[in-house]
């Protein structure tokens, strides 16, 4: 018996669906939907469940002095390839160039934008991996700086750090007389110049880190009286538009200070937000090293002594995997940034990852060396 042909739809139903198609937005494929990136630090990768999403806004906030743009500037820096491009809007205008070398690394140029051209023409396409450092005055500059980039580079852009939300300032308050109200515009202004950046960052791969700093609500608590509650400076809806969001606040006591020095201190990076990910929350230390910055290595120590691949044996004494060799934090530091040292801050992650599987992200351990 011949099988009845389908039943096709009515012709009117065709038509209004190629109208549909004609006035409709073509969507795109994300070729970098849920890919991650690692931070360099195991312990932030852990609790972000593999790093950093790529091609998407990143919101790192905290206190003053807490370590943002400094660990903004060691994620870019371990990134950075020849031939790759990175930009820093310093809206803020407080970046130090020396200081951002020393984050970034060993052979990542830092120059103004104002010099790409002539720079990239006497380098050609053959260049080491470059970070542009500007100082727009508005949003809207940085959204042309932005769209620049992308056209210029592509895919070749590959970070931008925003430092920070507080500084942005859309061009229409700067017109305006100083009695004028601007608060409720100046936040839905920020808003749409949030949701712009999300529509570019994607189709060039870049990544976005926005810095921000802390601010105090001041809320009613019953009978307690009034406690302080903090919260991200910047409008409401940048919760909503980043992908990640992670605090970072200070801490004066942790185990390096000793070695590091008394002006060093401890970081707690709490993960507040993490899409496409099953461990949405969670908190990682670091210990920042004046001058160096956040300690990849002594992150694997740390992680060792947690995880019982090192043994504490008595006070400031620990017991290498071999159950023999006795050593200190500070010799076992020494000794992993020692020429061929890298082999054995590889196998101590090797050891992390197999006593944590289930917590830690398998991370290419070059990027764990600090420089």
């Amino acid at each position: 018996m011949a099988k009845k042909p389908a039943a096709s739809y009515p012709a009117k139903v065709l038509q209004a669906l190629a109208q549909l198609r004609k006035n409709s937005v073509e969507a795109f494929d994300d070729p970098f939907e849920g890919v991650r990136i690692s931070t360099g630090f195991p312990s932030l990768d852990g609790v972000l469940g593999g790093g950093l999403l790529d091609g998407r806004q990143v919101l790192i906030w905290g206190a003053d002095s807490s370590g943002k743009s400094t660990l903004a500037l060691q994620i870019l820096g371990g990134h950075l390839r020849p031939g790759t491009f990175g930009l820093y809007l310093d809206m803020e205008r407080t970046l130090v160039t020396q200081h951002a070398r020393a984050m970034l690394g060993h052979g990542i140029v830092v120059m103004p934008l104002k010099d790409a051209e002539e720079w990239l023409q006497k380098h050609g396409a053959k260049h080491p991996p470059v970070m542009f450092v500007t100082q727009p005055a508005t949003c809207e500059e940085v959204t042309d700086l932005m769209h620049g980039m992308h056209d210029a580079f592509g895919a070749l852009f590959r970070w931008a750090i925003f430092d920070s939300i507080p500084a942005a300032v859309p061009e229409f308050v700067l017109e305006m007389d100083g009695g004028q109200k601007t608060i409720g515009k100046q936040a839905l202004a920020l808003t749409e110049f949030l949701n712009r950046m999300q529509a570019v960052l994607p189709k060039s791969a870049t990544t976005l880190v926005l810095l921000t700093q802390e601010r105090a609500n001041i809320i009613t608590s019953g009978f307690a009286g009034m406690a302080p509650k903090f919260r991200p400076a910047g409008p409401e809806a940048m919760r909503f538009t980043v992908s990640q969001r992670i605090r970072i606040s200070r801490a004066e006591s942790h185990p390096w200070k000793t070695h590091f020095g008394a002006s060093s201190h401890a970081a707690f990076l709490t993960v507040e937000k993490n899409k496409t990910s099953d461990q949405r929350r969670g908190r990682a230390r670091l210990s920042l090293e004046p001058g160096h910055g956040f300690s990849a290595a002594a992150d694997v120590v740390d992680l060792a002594v947690q995880y019982a691949v090192l043994r504490e044996d008595g006070p400031g004494v620990l017991l290498m995997p071999d159950g023999v060799t006795r050593t200190s934090r500070a010799a076992l530091l020494t000794a992993v940034r020692a020429e061929g040292g890298d082999k054995l801050l590889g196998r101590l992650t090797e050891l992390v990852f197999a006593a944590a599987p289930n917590r830690l992200p398998v991370m290419d351990l070059a990027t764990t060396k600090d420089d």
